[in-house]
C-alpha cells in the first residue's frame, strides 16, 4: 500500500469514520475512497489532495530519496552495439561483457581500466569511468535538479546522462 493510501485509510480511521461517512463529508465519491485507500495508482491528485485536505494536508512534489539497497541493471553499449551489463547490487557494482560481444571480431574494451574478459568485475562505488561521465560540480546540481535526481543516486545519475551517446558509449536500464 502506498503512503498516501495508508495516510487516508489511518486517519480516517482515526477519526472514527466510515469509508461511506468519509466519502459524503469530503464530497467525493465512494468508490473513490475505496480505489485510494487499496492504492490504485491512477488517481486524479485533485481528489487526491480534496481528501488529504480532511486532515490537513495536500500532496506535493518532493525529490525521491536514494535507497542503495535497490537493484538496478543497465545495458552498456558501445558503438551502438550491446557490449555489457552494469549493475547495482545489494550496495556492489558489477559490470560484466556480453559472451556474444566478447565473441565478435571487432569487441573493443569500454576502458582500459575494464578491459575484456569473460569474467565479472565487481566494486563497492561506482567504477571510475562511468563516475567520469557524471557532470561535476554546479553543472551536477543543475543536472539533478532539472530531472529530479537524487544527488547520491550516482547510478541513476549515470543513466539518464548516457541514455544518448557520450562518444561511443550509451547506457539505458534493462527491461525484462
Amino acid at each position: 500500500m502506498n503512503k498516501i493510501a495508508k495516510f487516508i485509510k489511518e486517519s480516517r480511521r482515526n477519526a472514527g469514520l466510515t469509508q461511506k461517512e468519509f466519502a459524503l463529508r469530503s464530497g467525493l465519491g465512494l468508490r473513490f475512497i475505496r480505489e485510494l485507500e487499496q492504492g490504485k495508482e491512477t488517481v486524479r491528485m485533485d481528489k487526491v489532495n480534496q481528501a488529504l485536505g480532511m486532515f490537513g494536508m495536500q500532496a506535493v512534489p518532493g525529490v525521491k530519496k536514494f535507497d542503495s539497497t535497490q537493484n538496478v541493471t543497465a545495458c552498456v553499449y558501445i558503438n551502438d552495439i550491446f557490449a555489457a551489463t552494469l549493475s547495482r547490487i545489494n550496495e556492489k557494482y558489477h559490470f560484466k561483457y556480453d559472451k556474444k560481444y566478447l565473441q565478435s571480431e571487432n569487441c573493443i574494451p569500454v576502458s582500459p581500466t575494464l578491459p575484456l574478459q569473460s569474467r565479472s568485475f565487481s566494486s563497492k562505488t561506482l567504477f571510475p569511468f562511468f563516475d567520469e561521465l557524471i557532470p561535476k560540480g554546479s553543472a551536477l546540481n543543475d543536472f539533478v535538479y532539472e530531472h529530479g535526481l537524487d544527488i547520491n543516486d550516482r547510478f541513476e545519475i549515470l543513466l539518464v546522462v548516457c541514455s544518448d551517446n557520450i562518444n561511443n558509449i550509451s547506457i539505458s536500464r534493462y527491461k525484462n
